[in-house]
């Protein structure tokens, strides 16, 4: 049952972003992906830099267990500055940061029949990285054989589209008891290397 709903969300995912795809410049540097497994009611706070200079769309959408997928755009000091909270299952805003700095995409589940996998992508209008459905296919299909292979729930995860070489970091926040932490890439990606710091020591 586990494995059937692990791939039914990633095959969700790979229609979703095949139909943003086509109408998006491309995915914006740095992380671009994120998702989190939510009960009805409930949010996930994912925070990255955003860069005054970029016009940004942030796509949200959920699994079938889904109703109603609400996304804020929120700054440093808790303030909401675009949001998306119609009673829909899909969620969008287009958001121009008035500085570069660090905010805050929140993901709620407004409504749901269960719990479900909330996501989004971040897709710029200007430049950005082009990725076909393909090789997004073959990177979700290594994450569900993951997942699988641990016997566990996907709860969280978080998309990169990288350079040989380059490194990246993210905050993790409210995630409690224990907790199998993995990277998998595309074909192209032969060395990946994962670090998990507790208050960034």
């Amino acid at each position: 049952m586990q494995k059937q709903r692990t791939w039914s969300c990633l095959i969700t995912l790979l229609l979703a972003f095949s139909v943003i795809s086509a109408w998006s410049q491309g995915l914006s540097d740095g992380w671009n992906t994120g998702g989190c497994m939510l009960s009805r009611g409930g949010s996930a706070d994912f925070t990255r830099e955003f860069v005054a200079s970029q016009t940004y769309i942030i796509t949200a959408d959920g699994t079938d267990e889904a109703l109603d997928v609400d996304l804020e755009i929120v700054n440093s000091s808790g303030r909401v500055l675009v949001e998306d909270t119609s009673l829909s299952k899909n969620a969008q805003v287009k958001f121009r940061p008035p500085y570069t700095g660090q905010y805050t995409v929140r993901l709620k589940l407004a409504s749901s029949t269960g719990q479900a996998m909330c996501y989004f992508f971040i897709h710029t209008t200007k430049g950005g990285w082009e990725i076909s459905p393909r090789v997004t296919l073959d990177v979700l299909s290594k994450l569900t054989a993951a997942v699988t292979v641990l016997e566990g729930t996907l709860k969280r995860f978080y998309g990169y589209v990288m350079m040989p070489g380059e490194t990246n970091s993210m905050s993790i926040s409210g995630l409690t008891g224990a907790y199998s932490v993995f990277a998998v890439g595309s074909e192209n990606a032969t060395d990946l290397d994962i670090v998990v710091r507790r208050n960034g020591v």
